[in-house]
C-alpha cells in the first residue's frame, strides 16, 4: 500500500457524488443531455431533497422509500422511478469502486411494487394508436371545453406531433411568424431546432389562449403530469387504453396507412434521429429540418380533413 498516495475525498452528499459522476466520464453520454441531469434535478433536488442524503448514510431501505414516494406506491411516475433507480445504482457502483463505501443496490421495481396497472402499462410494449373515429371523439372532447389549458395543450400536441415536454413547456416567444420554433435544447435529440408550421387548428388554440388572457411566457402553464391525469378520463370516454405519447403513433399510423408518408418520412415527422446518418448528424445537423417541417404539415392537413 502506498501510504504517500493522496487521500481521495468522499463527496459528502448524493448531489455532490452525482456531480462527480456526471463530470468524470463514467456516465453514458447518451444519458447526459436532457436525461440523467433533468431526472436527478427534478426527482432528487426539486420535487424531493433526496440528493442531500449523506453518502455514508445511504441505505437500501432509504432508496426504496424514495422510489415509493416518487410513484405514490407504484401507481404513477414509474418511468421516472426506473431512471432514478438506474442513476442510484450507478452512484452505488462509484461509491464502492472509488471510495470503498459499500451499499446494497435497490431491488427491482417489480419486486418493490409488485403488479400495478401503472407498472403493467410501463412494461407493456406500446402498439396503441387511435383510428379515425376515436381521434374524432377525442378531438370532440377537447373542443368541449376551450377554457381548460390542459385541453388546449392536448389539441396543440396532436396538431404538432411533438413530445409532451415540448408542448407543456411551449412559450409564446417561440411563435415566430408562421412557425413554432422549438430551440434545440428543448428537443429530445438536442441536435437542431424543430420548426413546426402553425396550422389553422393551432391558430384556434392561440386564439383560445388569448381569450384566457394568456399572451406571454409559458403558453399553457400546466405541470408535466397534468396531461397524464386528464388522459385517464379521455380513455374512459373513448374506450381505448391510450397514453398521451400514443397520439404520436396515431399520427404516423394514419398518415402511412393513407399513403401520405413513407416510414422514413413518418419517423422524421416525430423528430426521431435518423439511423445510419452519422455524417449528416455531425457535419450537416440541419439537413433534416425542412423535411421534418414538411412531414408535420402533411399530418396537419390530414388531421384538419378528418376532423372537419
Amino acid at each position: 500500500v502506498d501510504i504517500t498516495a493522496p487521500r481521495v475525498e468522499v463527496p459528502e452528499t448524493l448531489d455532490a457524488l452525482f456531480d462527480v459522476y456526471i463530470n468524470s466520464g463514467h456516465a453514458p453520454k447518451s444519458k447526459l443531455n436532457g436525461g440523467y441531469r433533468s431526472i436527478w434535478g427534478k426527482w432528487c433536488q426539486r420535487e424531493t431533497r433526496f440528493g442531500q442524503t449523506r453518502c455514508d448514510q445511504l441505505t437500501r431501505t432509504a432508496i426504496h422509500q424514495h422510489l415509493k414516494a416518487i410513484t405514490n406506491n407504484g401507481h404513477e411516475n414509474l418511468n421516472a422511478a426506473r431512471r432514478v433507480r438506474d442513476i442510484l445504482c450507478a452512484l452505488i457502483d462509484r461509491l464502492s469502486i472509488d471510495y470503498g463505501i459499500e451499499t446494497t443496490p435497490p431491488a427491482t421495481l417489480q419486486k418493490i411494487f409488485g403488479s400495478t396497472k401503472a407498472f403493467e402499462r410501463m412494461n407493456k410494449k406500446r402498439e396503441v394508436s387511435l383510428d379515425v373515429d376515436q381521434l374524432r371523439t377525442l378531438w370532440g372532447i377537447l373542443m368541449s371545453d376551450r377554457t381548460r389549458p390542459a385541453y388546449l395543450a392536448m389539441r396543440w400536441l396532436i396538431c404538432t406531433c411533438t413530445r409532451k415536454s415540448e408542448t407543456v413547456d411551449a412559450r409564446f416567444d417561440e411563435l415566430v411568424g408562421d412557425e413554432w420554433v422549438i430551440p434545440a435544447e428543448r428537443t429530445k435529440t438536442k441536435q437542431n431546432e424543430l420548426r413546426v408550421p402553425i396550422c389553422p387548428m393551432m391558430r384556434d388554440v392561440i386564439n383560445d389562449l388569448a381569450a384566457l388572457e394568456r399572451t406571454r411566457g409559458f403558453m399553457f402553464g400546466i405541470a408535466a403530469n397534468t396531461l397524464n391525469h386528464c388522459c385517464t378520463g379521455w380513455r374512459e370516454a373513448i374506450g381505448v387504453d391510450f397514453t398521451v405519447h400514443d397520439t404520436r403513433r396515431t399520427a404516423t399510423t394514419l398518415t402511412t396507412q393513407a399513403g401520405l408518408l413513407d416510414a422514413f418520412e413518418a419517423d422524421l415527422m416525430l423528430n426521431h434521429t435518423p439511423a445510419n446518418t452519422a455524417i449528416l448528424r455531425n457535419y450537416n445537423p440541419d439537413a433534416f429540418v425542412p423535411r421534418v417541417t414538411a412531414a408535420i404539415a402533411v399530418w396537419q392537413r390530414y388531421l384538419e380533413e378528418v376532423i372537419s
